[in-house]
């Protein structure tokens, strides 16, 4: 499916989950291993498939051509097709499986007929593509309290598991303020440091890799988990402590404040991500993409759990606990977004006259407060909408107001974020140099009088 992303089919995983752990329904969820050794695939099987898909001769033949300079006396074949067993309802929305790449997941009730038919289907599907299901890498994992959760396993011959599990790299089935979600990016971060520590690097060096790396591990989990303020202290108290050259007890002074570093170079700083700011805009993502991604999976599995509201822009705000749901930490986020939305009038069919901005930068409730009351105001009001026609023939759509093409981009609403001091700041002469690195980072801290002068200890 051209453009799904892999975050969407974890999106999807901890909403199912969520909504079955609330209904008290048991089921069974079941993650599938599936070999991908060449000598087990089928390329005829392959080529037929692109025929079928619609592909030419000349597709068909390319392939061939790549496969048979690539591999020799290879068979088996390499194609999973969706299949639906006695689907788990959401509403009007049915999911009874994920399929990713060469990752699957099932999703069934716990009942020993419909394990049997998904026995029976893989089965049927290592003897058409020869390519074999590993089910004993394969998990099994109830949802719910289930009796006879020994004899289901037996069926699948897999192992069982608990949740939270892995899935697509992320944590399926954790709670929403677990602080296990973090512990493997904490981690991975400390590993690197403890390897980096042991290299000879100047300051040039060290804020290259935080921008470069340290900066940028989180981002896979930022979009989609609201990280924690305790998260967030921990990984900002390693980035600092590296950047300044501290080891364990080392005494070493922080010659700037940590907040004017993680502000733009052009405002004097260093331009090193703020983790808040940076998990709002990612999160903000997927409200954007609700609003004009009207047709996918994932947006009807949210309108099925949580409903629209407002045009079909956004979503109820959720209510009661966060479970392991994830839209209720993204629909937080609603308000920050739609400063910056503005909306065009097409048919008028999405578009709320008084509470969206498509008149100006301002909602009309807000200009026009007084509209009954003084007939100045009337007046005014009509000629604001005579001067805005109507394209009669599209829908309503929205724009982001942050860029002139209209197109929502993360960085735009990160620096929309961040609460940069407006200050003038010598950041050309310093960073637009040719000299090296760590001499810049030397005159950027000199700039703000930081450097370890006897006047500066003593304060």
């Amino acid at each position: 499916m051209g453009g799904r992303q892999m975050v969407d089919s974890v999106l999807i995983a901890n909403e199912c989950l969520d909504s079955w752990l609330k209904g008290g329904i048991p089921g069974i969820l079941c993650k599938l291993d599936i070999e991908k050794a060449h000598d087990h695939v089928n390329w005829n099987c392959l080529i037929h498939l692109l025929g079928r898909m619609g592909f030419g001769s000349k597709w068909q033949d390319w392939i061939q051509a790549c496969i048979s300079t690539m591999l020799k006396n290879v068979e088996g074949c390499g194609f999973s097709k969706c299949f639906n067993v006695n689907e788990t309802k959401i509403d009007e929305v049915c999911i009874s499986h994920l399929l990713y790449a060469d990752d699957t997941m099932l999703m069934c009730d716990a009942n020993l007929e419909q394990l049997m038919y998904i026995r029976l289907v893989l089965s049927c599907f290592e003897a058409a593509t020869r390519l074999k299901v590993n089910l004993a890498k394969s998990e099994m994992v109830p949802i719910g309290e289930i009796g006879n959760l020994l004899v289901l396993a037996d069926i699948l011959c897999c192992w069982i598991g608990k949740f939270p599990m892995n899935y697509l790299g992320m944590p399926l089935g954790s709670n929403f303020k677990a602080l296990s979600i973090w512990n493997p990016i904490i981690e991975k971060i400390e590993r690197w440091l403890a390897g980096w520590k042991r290299l000879y690097l100047s300051k040039g060096g060290r804020l290259t890799l935080v921008k470069s790396t340290l900066s940028s591990l989180p981002t896979y989990f930022l979009s989609l988990f609201t990280i924690l303020v305790s998260v967030v202290k921990r990984l900002e108290k390693l980035q600092r402590n590296f950047l300044w050259g501290r080891n364990g007890e080392e005494s070493k002074h922080n010659l700037v404040r940590w907040d004017i570093m993680c502000c733009p170079i052009d405002k004097g700083g260093l331009g090193i991500h703020m983790f808040v700011p940076l998990n709002q805009a990612l999160l903000g993502k997927w409200l954007w993409r609700f609003g004009v991604e009207e047709n996918w999976l994932w947006r009807q599995v949210m309108v099925a759990r949580h409903r629209v509201i407002g045009g079909g822009w956004c979503t109820r705000q959720v209510q009661g606990s966060h479970g392991c749901g994830l839209w209720k930490g993204i629909m937080l986020g609603w308000n920050h977004l739609n400063t910056y939305l503005r909306f065009t009038m097409g048919m008028g069919g999405r578009v709320r006259l008084w509470h969206n901005c498509w008149c100006g930068d301002m909602a009309l409730k807000d200009v026009f407060p007084n509209l009954f009351h003084e007939m100045d105001t009337v007046v005014a009001f009509l000629n604001l909408i005579e001067s805005k026609t109507a394209v009669m023939e599209v829908e309503d759509g929205s724009w982001w107001h942050l860029r002139r093409n209209g197109r929502f981009d993360i960085r735009s609403f990160y620096e929309a974020l961040c609460e940069s001091p407006h200050v003038a700041f010598p950041w050309k002469i310093i960073w637009c140099t040719k000299a090296p690195r760590r001499v810049r980072f030397f005159v950027w801290t000199m700039a703000w009088n930081t450097i370890l002068t006897c006047d500066n200890l003593i304060k």
